[in-house]
């Protein structure tokens, strides 16, 4: 991991918790080690059920995450991707879900206030 350089504008941040979602890189990072180091999802690697899963799982493995981290991730995904209308019954991705599709989806939830953002301590 590397060090912090910098964060996206405080003013314009949704927070899950300790996650923050950076629109311009479209990934969600939180900090850790005393704000020494940031872990980032990028959300474009969310492109399948298998995929988002792993992501998940990665996540809970880390050493330095809570409960409360995870279940505030899997909001943030919920809300950011619409997990249930991203993902077909089956778990694959819609097809029209590119990088493209998911960028747009979220800068549209964001803009039309569809993401409820719930500030958590942590």
């Amino acid at each position: 991991m590397k060090k912090i350089t910098s964060s996206p504008e405080k003013e314009k941040t949704q927070h899950w918790g300790r996650w923050i979602l950076d629109e311009k890189n479209l990934s969600l990072f939180t900090n850790y080690d005393n704000g020494n180091k940031r872990y980032s999802l990028p959300l474009v690697l969310c492109n399948d059920a298998k995929a988002t899963l792993s992501w998940i799982t990665s996540i809970l493995e880390k050493e330095w995450i809570t409960n409360l981290d995870i279940g505030d991730v899997v909001e943030a995904l919920n809300d950011l991707l619409n997990l249930k209308s991203y993902f077909d019954r089956n778990g694959n991705r819609c097809e029209n879900a590119s990088i493209i599709y998911t960028r747009n989806l979220i800068q549209k939830r964001l803009r039309f206030n569809k993401i409820k953002t719930i500030k958590k301590g942590g």
